[in-house]
């Protein structure tokens, strides 16, 4: 047991130390960044560049989404919110990005609104609807669950991908 606490100790400080260099603001930040980065980089003119920044964009949404759904199936309160709240305020900051990035992927698709949280409008005819469509499915195919039983996800479902898939469904 003393072994154990010598280990602990000089980690608990340093653990501490990193969670206060990226705060929530921090957290969000990065993943901003990092997203609007391979966005960015879906719009250059080289095969390679696209499927390297494509297949890290893929990796990064996945590896949210992951972590997000985990923390969800954790705590009951995200899995069961009041009758007066859809549960949103109470995600944690991981939780908020999947929502603004699935958000914005829905916008992105439509290729007829400006983004909200990537803030990519100057960008939008040129990043490909394709690539958004499949970030999306991705995100169905190995998340479902969240979907289905988190009501802020179901509502952006039901009022922006359905308008989506009605529209490709025309076309």
């Amino acid at each position: 047991a003393g072994s154990g606490l010598q280990v602990a100790t000089p980690v608990v400080p340093k653990a501490a130390a990193v969670a206060d260099l990226v705060d929530t603001e921090g957290l969000e930040n990065i993943m901003l960044q990092s997203l609007s980065i391979c966005l960015r980089l879906l719009i250059v003119n080289s095969p390679s560049i696209y499927h390297t920044a494509f297949a890290t964009l893929r990796q990064v949404v996945q590896l949210l989404y992951d972590n997000v759904s985990q923390v969800l199936e954790q705590v009951p309160e995200f899995t069961s919110p009041d009758a007066n709240t859809n549960g949103f305020d109470k995600l944690p900051i991981e939780g908020k990005i999947t929502y603004k990035l699935f958000y914005d992927l829905c916008l992105l698709a439509k290729q007829d609104s400006k983004t909200e949280w990537l803030q990519l409008s100057r960008m939008m005819p040129h990043v490909s609807q394709t690539a958004c469509l499949e970030l999306i499915e991705l995100i169905l195919k190995t998340h479902k669950r969240m979907f289905l039983t988190q009501p802020f996800f179901e509502d952006l479902i039901q009022h922006h991908l359905g308008t989506i898939l009605i529209t490709q469904l025309r076309s």
